[in-house]
């Protein structure tokens, strides 16, 4: 996988996933997270990168990368699975997604 397309978002929003039917739920999560991890930082090159790609692969949810909304990740429970997002304590920048059945 090219390394501009190592990004979960990126991944959620452009594949299709057969497990996952209703991934906008998680999707519209983790993208408020991403907004909350990188909102203070305008200048940074692959947050950037990371909005331009969701605008050009995803424009129908075009609205979503548009917005400032920023949040901490909450679970989503979606297609029978919950998503949880965690952080290892002294990892800065680092978050976890675990899928609970």
């Amino acid at each position: 996988m090219p390394i501009e397309r190592r990004n979960l978002l990126i991944m959620l929003a452009t594949r299709a996933n057969d497990r996952l039917t209703e991934v906008e739920p998680l999707l519209r999560g983790l993208y408020e997270q991403f907004r909350a991890n990188t909102g203070h930082l305008p200048d940074d090159p692959r947050a950037a990168a990371v909005v331009e790609l969701l605008r050009r692969e995803r424009p129908d949810a075009g609205h979503w990368w548009s917005c400032r909304a920023v949040r901490e990740f909450a679970p989503v429970t979606t297609g029978g699975y919950t998503f949880c997002l965690l952080r290892p304590v002294g990892e800065e920048g680092i978050h976890v997604l675990t899928q609970l059945a």
